[in-house]
C-alpha cells in the first residue's frame, strides 16, 4: 500500500527536489526568466550574435524566439504589469518592453549598458542598473524615468571599480537595492540620492516573501546565500549551502520552498538548491548532470530553471 505521502507527490507532479530538463529548443545563452499575463519570458543571447527574447505559454511543448536590437541581454523582470528586457548592448544599452510578448516588443535606446529593471508606484519611476566605460574603469549606476520609453536620469554615484557589473535592482517599502556582481548590495531612499553599501556580496537581489535575498558569488564566500527582512538598512544575514557551490545567479521562492540556481567549483556544471528557510539546511536537487543555471522564477504553479546551451529545467510540484 502507498503512503499518504506518496500519493500526494503524484498528484501534486512529484517533489520540489524533482526536476526535469525540457527542451528550449534553441541554444542560446539563457539568462533569466519572469512570468506574467499568461506568459513566461526569458531573457537570451547568442555570444556575438544577437540577443533574442524567448516567451511560452506552454513551457513544456513550445518556445517562440523574437531577436531583439542589442547585444546581450541581461535580465527579464515583469514590472507594473508589463515585461522589461535589460540588454547591455555593447554599452550602448536597450530595454525592450511591451504587455504581450507574442506581439512584440518596444524599444529604447539610453545610451547605457543596462541591467536589470524595478517600479515604484510611490514615486512613480522605473528603475534600470546601468553603466558606462571611462576609458578602461567601469562606472556603475542607475537610469529612472516615468516610463521605460523615457527620458531617463542617471545617477552614477554607486561604484566605480575594475570589471564589477551592475547585475539587478529591486524595490521595496521605500528602499531601492541594487547588486553588483562580484561586488556589493547597495541601497538608496531615491535612485537620484547617494547609494549606501551594505555588508552583503551578491551577483543579484530579489525580494521574496518579505526578505532580501541575494545569492554570492566567487568576489565573496563560495556557496552562500545573503538575506535581510523586509529593509536592506540594517545587517544582513549569511547562510551557507554547500562546500561543492561555486557561482550562485538567481533566487526564487515556490510553494513555501527558497530554490537558488547556479554552478558548482568546477565553474560548468549547473546546481538547484532548496530551503524552506533561508537559514537552511539546503538540500541539493534531483536534476540531470548540465551546464549552469543562470536563472529561477516561479508563477506559483511550476517552477523553470533556465542557463548556458538552451539548458531549461522545470519543476512541477
Amino acid at each position: 500500500m502507498r503512503s499518504l505521502s506518496s500519493i500526494l507527490k503524484v498528484r501534486r507532479g512529484g517533489d520540489i527536489g524533482d526536476w526535469t530538463d525540457i527542451s528550449s529548443g534553441f541554444s542560446y545563452v539563457l539568462k533569466k526568466i519572469d512570468y506574467g499575463n499568461g506568459y513566461w519570458v526569458i531573457s537570451s543571447y547568442e555570444i556575438g550574435v544577437s540577443s533574442y527574447s524567448l516567451h511560452s505559454n506552454s513551457p513544456s511543448v513550445s518556445w517562440t524566439s523574437t531577436a531583439l536590437t542589442g547585444g546581450q541581454t541581461e535580465n527579464s523582470n515583469f514590472i507594473n504589469n508589463q515585461f522589461a528586457i535589460s540588454d547591455r548592448g555593447g554599452g550602448t544599452g536597450y530595454v525592450h518592453y511591451g504587455f504581450d510578448p507574442s506581439l512584440g516588443w518596444t524599444t529604447t535606446s539610453g545610451g547605457r549598458g543596462f541591467y536589470g529593471a524595478t517600479y515604484s508606484s510611490d514615486d512613480n519611476l522605473y528603475v534600470l542598473s546601468c553603466f558606462y566605460m571611462s576609458g578602461s574603469t567601469l562606472v556603475i549606476g542607475v537610469a529612472y524615468g516615468s516610463s521605460l520609453a523615457g527620458p531617463f536620469s542617471y545617477n552614477y554615484t554607486i561604484r566605480r571599480i575594475g570589471q564589477s557589473y551592475p547585475a539587478g535592482v529591486v524595490y521595496n517599502n521605500g528602499y531601492y537595492t541594487q547588486a553588483i556582481a562580484k561586488g556589493r548590495i547597495y541601497y538608496a531612499t531615491h535612485p537620484g540620492s547617494t547609494w549606501t553599501q551594505s555588508s552583503a556580496s551578491a551577483t543579484n537581489v530579489k525580494y521574496l516573501n518579505g526578505y532580501l535575498v541575494a545569492p554570492g558569488n566567487r568576489s565573496g564566500p563560495l556557496g552562500r546565500i545573503f538575506y535581510i527582512y523586509d529593509t536592506p538598512n540594517g545587517t544582513w544575514n549569511q547562510s551557507n549551502l554547500d562546500d561543492e557551490v561555486g557561482d550562485l545567479y538567481d533566487v526564487t521562492y515556490h510553494k513555501g520552498y527558497y530554490i537558488v540556481v547556479g554552478q558548482l567549483r568546477d565553474y560548468s556544471t549547473g546546481c538547484i538548491f532548496y530551503a524552506s528557510s533561508l537559514a537552511g539546511p539546503w538540500t541539493k536537487a534531483n536534476i540531470a548532470s548540465g551546464t549552469s543555471l543562470r536563472g529561477v522564477h516561479s508563477n506559483g504553479d511550476k517552477a523553470i530553471a533556465v542557463g548556458l546551451r538552451g539548458r531549461m529545467v522545470i519543476c512541477d510540484f
